[in-house]
């Protein structure tokens, strides 16, 4: 090729871009629009992309003038370039213009019989979106059986009716996008027993599709036939989809998991558990999937989203007779070498909720945990803490674990445990003496301690003092004299409400000694 034609060419692309930006900025289009369309009849398939592509975005804006462009697209679509003839079906698909004697519905339906599979595709589409009615039912059944699979694929998502029994038979020529849309129809299929049957046969070997989004489509077409099987069949077909559920569960690959995990939640969700619903053959028994539970929640490589949302699906498994298996693997979550703050917040969340329907063994496993002594666990306790002492259980077992080490405490921790300690902690002299130490090293010069837990302390304190006011009445009076040339305002007021619940506390006292 020379330069000078390479050249040529060039400088006319260009030519044609320049045209096509002065129609974009320009409201003239009456004016412009014939000239793209004789650009549309160049020669060059560079130009004719630049001209096409201005056409196809303003052709609406002059109905009249893009009429002209008619012989130009018939004559195209025989190009002996296939990028040409899927040009213009391209542009076809987009403008949605009909003319009076049918010009475009020739060039598609010639292109639907086009001997490139690549014109085939773009014609499938326009074919759709010019909704056309003539020998419909034909072309859509040539179209599902056409060799290429995409060509196949397309029809069927833009088809509104199935052939089963022909779909059925090609289910191995689809791309996964095809196959997806034979799946999402065959929901939609009521069949007879037998031929759910043949159906089921051909779908099972899909289950070891290694995309999982194909294999979730076979499992929501199993569990909706399962609901017309008899009894005996939806209990196979049930075993099958946990079995498959296990497969990708057991998964190295996160992402698979993850939405493996996300299937089974909506599914736990539509399809309860036996014994959470009422007999029938949609019932499903989970207790496959809840014996390998406590393996899947320990894989050690498992990141925190995963871990949470295996406990959210484990929730949805709780009955009565399984609860003290549910909080076994709970409590195998919480003594895992994985843990996060986020994983222990959900899992003490879990043991809470719990009690709303199971007390008893629920209590039980929150006492558990209000004596552990992994300091994550022991955060996560510290930050659901209201939600816990409102239930009234007993949290001495926390507050002792934590007095030993509170200077590890975060600061917001700190005010949670300062709080859990008027609560506790006055009522044992023992524990009354650690918390004033904490008092000195929170009013210390060097400490730096917030509002908050300025305010938390004092009324700490104050507790302390109506417990035992004889004993800590000078220690509580030398905070109340470092507080109370606070610059907080608020600190301030804090400090004189602490002053007057001590002198009704004396004067209470004095008159008892009268």
């Amino acid at each position: 090729m020379d330069g000078g034609g390479l050249q040529e060419r060039i400088a006319e692309r260009n030519n044609a871009r320049k045209l096509c930006g002065e129609m974009q900025a320009s409201s003239n289009f009456k004016h412009l629009l014939p000239r793209v369309i004789t650009l549309m009849a160049h020669q060059d398939i560079g130009v004719k992309r630049i001209a096409y592509s201005a056409y196809a975005r303003h052709s609406y804006k002059v109905p009249g003038e893009a009429l002209l462009a008619i012989n130009t697209l018939l004559q195209d679509s025989c190009h002996p370039s296939p990028l040409v003839r899927a040009l213009v079906l391209n542009t076809l698909a987009f403008t949605h213009r009909k003319t009076s004697a049918g010009i475009q519905q020739k060039i598609i339906t010639d292109g639907l019989s086009d001997t490139s599979a690549f014109v085939r595709r773009h014609a499938v589409v326009a074919h759709h979106s010019f909704a056309l009615s003539a020998d419909d039912g034909q072309h859509s059944k040539s179209l599902v059986a056409d060799p290429d699979p995409i060509v196949s694929s397309l029809s069927l998502a833009l088809a509104g009716s199935l052939d089963v029994s022909h779909c059925l038979a090609r289910i191995g020529d689809y791309t996964p996008d095809g196959l997806l849309q034979v799946l999402a129809a065959l929901k939609s299929h009521s069949p007879a027993q037998q031929e759910m049957l043949d159906i089921l046969n051909v779908l099972d070997p899909l289950l070891s599709s290694e995309h999982i989004d194909i294999a979730t489509a076979v499992m929501d077409v199993f569990l909706l036939y399962s609901q017309q099987a008899e009894k005996s069949l939806a209990t196979d077909l049930h075993s099958t989809i946990l079995k498959c559920c296990l497969k990708f569960l057991r998964s190295a690959d996160g992402d698979e998991v993850y939405c493996m995990l996300l299937w089974l939640e909506e599914c736990l969700k539509s399809h309860p558990s036996q014994g959470q619903a009422s007999e029938s053959s949609s019932s499903i028994d989970y207790e496959i999937l809840l014996d390998n539970y406590h393996l899947l929640l320990n894989k050690p490589r498992d990141p925190p989203y995963l871990a949470m949302l295996k406990l959210d699906i484990l929730r949805l498994f709780v009955r009565e007779d399984n609860l003290n298996i549910v909080a076994d693997n709970v409590k195998a979550v919480l003594q895992s070498h994985q843990k996060t703050a986020s994983i222990c917040d959900r899992a003490v969340f879990f043991a809470i909720s719990l009690r709303k329907e199971f007390s008893d063994t629920a209590s039980r496993l929150l006492n558990e945990l209000l004596c552990y002594t992994q300091p994550e666990i022991q955060a996560a306790l510290l930050r659901q803490l209201p939600l816990i002492t409102s239930d009234g259980l007993q949290c001495e077992p926390l507050f002792r674990a934590l007095l030993p080490k509170w200077r590890t405490l975060t600061s917001q921790e700190v005010i949670i445990f300062l709080n859990l300690a008027s609560e506790i902690g006055s009522n044992h002299s023992e524990n009354v003496k650690h918390l004033i130490a904490i008092a000195d090293h929170l009013l210390a010069p060097t400490s730096r301690p917030s509002q908050a837990t300025k305010v938390t302390l004092l009324n700490c304190l104050t507790s302390c003092f109506l417990s035992e006011p004889a004993e800590y009445r000078d220690s509580l009076e030398s905070c109340l004299t470092r507080l109370e040339g606070d610059s907080d305002l608020v600190v301030q007021q804090q400090v004189q409400w602490c002053v007057s619940k001590l002198r009704n506390s004396l004067t209470a006292l004095t008159e008892d000694a009268i």
